[in-house]
């Protein structure tokens, strides 16, 4: 998807590529350093539409970015979930799904009415008017999972929670932001979840404790995405970096999916003769190193990609004084 697929489906018709680039840099600001005024885009056509073109194409990728941290059977349950978009803007993430899963029915639940006509606009433009409904479901069967993008946090967690409890959905998904301040506000709504029966499925591999709360550190993942030409080049027109994108992502449900007890939760950085990791292992951390001798280049050049949310399996190899742990990967590309 790409800004000249979305050009005509907008809100707000530009009229340069200079003015969409002024627009977009102005609704940065606003996520920046004029946070006190942030809501003021939402009843402006220009500043929606600029959000439109560059902030909801740049975050799609996130979606099925994430995806390759979770176990395989519910990523086949997600697949053939209703979708339940909350704080869902301009369909961000409605699109997501849809392009990953093919027609299936969704709902946005969003109170900007110019957001909602966005999304609209949007969707019917790409898919026609059948599938999306812009209300809570009702009796739908089969599966729901209820998704949370970069809306949690607007909303705060006594809200979130009150949701969840009238949706009643069988999987939560939250993406939002990578933030210290939403972190916190994560570890209540998790702590609330698991009282409620609920599992989590990533990236914690136990209901025990999170070994980050009440201390400096906090638990977010990165994804890096190459994106189109296209978006790459609005990207350094306007200044903002969108290849490295830090989130807090966190999957919950009624069912019991086994996920990897390991994630990588810091890079620490590369040696010369290893790669420095922190890994959180069933809700403990551990410092740990992966040798590079025995690995080839396309190995070295693999390890050297992964970001903070990886799933690893691997064996101790060596404990060492200093309390780190040498670690052997049990597979690696």
């Amino acid at each position: 998807m790409e800004l000249k697929d979305c050009l005509p489906y907008l809100l707000y018709q530009f009229k340069s590529e200079q003015e969409i680039f002024d627009s977009i840099t102005e609704i940065s600001r606003k996520f920046t350093s004029e946070r006190e005024s942030i809501t003021d885009y939402l009843h402006d056509n220009r500043l929606v539409s600029a959000y439109t073109l560059y902030f909801v194409l740049t975050n799609i990728p996130k979606f099925s970015g994430v995806l390759k941290w979770l176990p395989a059977g519910f990523i086949e349950e997600l697949k053939n979930s209703v979708f339940i978009d909350m704080g869902a803007g301009p369909g961000t993430f409605s699109l997501a799904f849809r392009q990953w899963a093919g027609p299936k029915k969704v709902y946005q639940i969003e109170t900007s009415q110019k957001m909602k006509e966005q999304a609209r606009l949007l969707w019917n433009g790409f898919y026609g008017p059948e599938d999306l409904l812009q209300d809570f479901p009702q009796d739908d069967q089969g599966p729901r999972v209820m998704f949370f993008g970069h809306s949690a946090n607007e909303m705060g967690s006594k809200i979130t929670l009150d949701y969840i409890k009238k949706v009643n959905p069988d999987h939560i998904i939250f993406l939002e932001p990578g933030t210290k301040a939403f972190f916190k506000e994560m570890l209540g709504i998790r702590k609330t979840l698991i009282e409620r029966g609920w599992n989590q499925v990533y990236p914690c591999s136990t209901h025990d404790h999170c070994p980050m709360e009440n201390t400096e550190n906090w638990c977010h993942q990165y994804l890096h995405h190459v994106h189109t030409p296209e978006l790459e080049r609005v990207g350094q027109k306007v200044g903002i970096n969108r290849r490295f994108m830090a989130m807090t992502f966190q999957v919950f449900s009624k069912g019991m999916f086994k996920t990897s007890n390991a994630k990588i939760i810091q890079v620490k950085g590369e040696t010369k003769f290893s790669f420095e990791w922190v890994i959180c292992d069933q809700n403990r951390l551990y410092d740990v190193e992966v040798m590079k001798r025995n690995l080839d280049k396309s190995q070295q050049k693999y390890l050297a990609s992964l970001c903070a949310g990886e799933v690893i399996e691997y064996q101790i190899d060596k404990e060492l004084p200093t309390g780190k742990r040498r670690i052997i990967l049990s597979t690696q590309k």
